[in-house]
């Protein structure tokens, strides 16, 4: 049983950040849970990820909801029992996982909204394997977001374009958008040696699992008109893939390109650094994306950045002078950028997002004002 005390009790529904960018923000908000907080902090989590913490506030509860079916039932009966049950009455509900849950419409949520697919404009095939679950995503994340959204409910947002397609696709009050980055770690080479290849060839990455907008299929049509075109060029290229040779196979004709494709699988990610130490480019097509935290990686190493031009990229490294900004649609344009890129050796000053553009200050900074002191019935 757990006991409401003096303190305020904030719940926090994270139960389905187990891994990439949503597990990343979940550990990230439990390291920088202010010192000497006394707020109850009870955290849903994924039963398979494990957490630690020094706080003796922060108690983390695992809650399986890895079927779609589980974690509708949790956000809309099951999170609402387990308070009861326990005779809780939060101060505030926060969720890491971009929707809200069914609970008194007194007390404030508080969502960081990380998923773009609702936002976006592209419509997904859902008879296409590799498109379904992006249609399923879209969807239901629209859906649940209006269905569990209230007048006390503020949303976080990365990046300022995301807070710009948030308007426009929902019923929200501008002054409940808060605009707060991630953190994102300063890189420093001093301890990173580059790579030396040894194969006289111009060597480019691009660090991305293999979703459709990710959009590698722009840059094997780019490297299919240089082979076509340009053979001189194409021969000195290689693009490395964080993925594996068989991603590609719903591809068609990669085959004969394949000579300029290094299947890297996961790296880890000092390699990954050692990688950009290394190459002539980072290469980044994607179209949807919340932030990209490859182009601040790239860009804090001083390599030069080509990359779809979008809002996003504008947004994360705008203020780079090493990006060159491409149509995401335009194989041709990336075969041009890509064939500049190879006859350039230029290095950047290294850049690093600006702290005074918000931190995890900011968002507990928000907690603090939104929490309401006289604890509500759910």
């Amino acid at each position: 049983m757990y006991k409401q005390d003096f303190r305020s009790t904030i719940i926090v529904n994270a139960t389905a950040a187990h891994s990439s960018g949503a597990l990343s923000i979940l550990k990230q908000f439990i390291t920088n849970i202010p010192k000497g907080s006394e707020e109850l902090y009870y955290i849903f989590t994924n039963p398979e990820i494990k957490l630690t913490t020094d706080s003796k506030y922060v108690e983390f509860i695992p809650i399986d909801t890895n079927r779609w079916h589980k974690r509708i039932i949790w956000d809309a009966l099951g999170i609402k029992k387990w308070i009861k049950r326990n005779h809780l009455k939060p101060s505030l509900i926060i969720s890491l996982q971009n929707t809200g849950v069914n609970l008194n419409k007194s007390i404030p949520q508080l969502i960081y909204y990380h998923q773009l697919l609702p936002l976006s404009n592209h419509s997904w095939n859902i008879k296409k394997k590799d498109e379904f679950i992006l249609f399923v995503y879209k969807h239901f994340y629209s859906l649940f977001v209006s269905l569990y959204k209230h007048e006390k409910t503020h949303f976080v947002v990365q990046i300022p374009s995301t807070k710009k397609a948030f308007l426009e696709k929902f019923n929200v009050s501008e002054n409940h958008i808060h605009v707060i980055p991630p953190e994102v770690p300063s890189i420093t080479l001093n301890n990173i040696d580059k790579i030396t290849f040894g194969d006289n060839k111009i060597h480019f990455i691009y660090p991305a699992t293999l979703f459709v907008y990710k959009n590698h299929q722009i840059l094997l049509q780019a490297l299919h008109i240089l082979k076509t075109e340009d053979y001189a060029t194409f021969e000195k290229i290689k693009i490395h893939f964080t993925i594996n040779k068989d991603d590609l196979a719903p591809f068609n004709n990669h085959d004969e390109i394949e000579e300029a494709i290094c299947f890297e699988g996961t790296i880890p990610f000092k390699q990954l650094i050692a990688y950009y130490h290394s190459m002539n480019a980072l290469l980044f097509p994607s179209y949807i994306e919340s932030f990209g935290l490859p182009l601040l990686e790239a860009a804090n190493t001083g390599i030069p950045i080509i990359a779809s031009d979008l809002p996003y990229v504008h947004d994360v490294v705008g203020e780079y002078s090493g990006t060159t900004y491409v149509d995401y649609k335009d194989a041709y344009a990336w075969a041009n950028a890509i064939k500049t890129a190879c006859y350039s050796n230029e290095r950047f000053k290294s850049f690093t997002y600006p702290t005074e553009k918000g931190n995890w200050k900011n968002f507990f900074d928000l907690v603090e004002k939104l929490k309401i002191n006289n604890h509500v019935s759910i």
